[in-house]
């Protein structure tokens, strides 16, 4: 017998799958709930808010934020406050700042390195103050490896001549890892882009969940904020200046955000925004 048409079904079709997906993130998130809470994959530390650069796909660029630096006395009670937690994922100094604009960042990466011994010290950068001293310094104070993001056609001549300085005199202490957004950009490949809560004019497809979740980003204010891609700090979960760090990530309402963003459950308004 020849199956007719339904155009009810036609033109509702696609509810089904959206309840399904609905109730999927929901059993998702209380799977979750049901979970211990697990330390933070990593953690996330702007000790200054200065970036040199202004990229078309980062909200320095669009919104601008104050220029400020994390005081010292914050900074070292964040970090005795990990040591505390005998925290060992990923420590990175950085938010949405130049991390090597910061003066401090050598002394502040030793002293994460001495109170932090089983952490890996990424430091993120757009390379441009990366000089041979700085980088061997930073090496020196802890820093385990770079991540440098190029952001204009080549890569500039200071970080380019320090790169090859290393490789050719101390290949053994290369570790740098290179992501070219300029590329991506230009190729309209917006596959590692995203629209910073909205910020950003970014048509990638959204993702269903939120990994972002699983670390902790911490602002020059000491406000340990929602995701990195809480630019403007809109989701604040505590102040890691007035409590211990262990105790805001492990905080009722904290652990159910992150519960929910990572099961597609979309609570606040920067989420609803975001297309990660």
């Amino acid at each position: 017998m020849r199956q007719t048409s339904n155009p009810r079904g036609a033109k509702y079709g696609n509810i089904s799958n959206v309840k399904n997906s609905k109730a999927a993130a929901w059993i998702k998130y209380a799977l979750k709930r049901l979970q211990p809470v697990r330390p933070p994959n990593a953690v996330e530390i702007e000790t200054d808010s200065h970036c040199n650069r202004k990229c078309v796909y980062c909200p320095n660029f669009t919104v601008g934020r104050p220029e400020e630096k994390m005081p010292d006395a914050l900074y070292y009670k964040i970090i005795d406050s990990l040591a505390k937690w005998g925290f060992a994922g990923r420590l990175s100094p950085h938010f949405y700042g130049e991390p090597l604009a910061d003066d401090r960042l050598a002394g502040f990466m030793k002293y994460a390195r001495e109170k932090l011994p089983r952490a890996q010290i990424i430091v993120y950068t757009n390379g441009d103050f990366l000089t041979v001293e700085k980088y061997y310094a930073l090496l020196d104070a802890g820093v385990d490896s770079f991540r440098i993001s190029q952001h204009s056609p080549t890569l500039p001549k200071v970080p380019s001549e320090t790169l090859e300085h290393v490789k050719k005199h101390t290949p053994e202490l290369f570790n740098v890892a290179m992501v070219d957004f300029y590329a991506l950009y230009q190729k309209k490949d917006e596959g590692m882009l995203n629209n910073r809560g909205g910020l950003i004019d970014i048509k990638r497809k959204r993702s269903p969940s939120c990994y972002y979740v699983a670390n902790m980003t911490i602002d020059c204010k000491g406000d340990v904020l929602l995701c990195c891609n809480d630019y403007a700090g809109e989701v604040s979960f505590g102040n890691a200046g007035e409590r211990e760090v262990r105790d805001i990530w492990r905080s009722s309402k904290y652990v159910n955000a992150r519960a929910k963003a990572a099961s597609g459950i979309w609570d606040y308004d920067l989420c609803k925004r975001c297309n990660l």
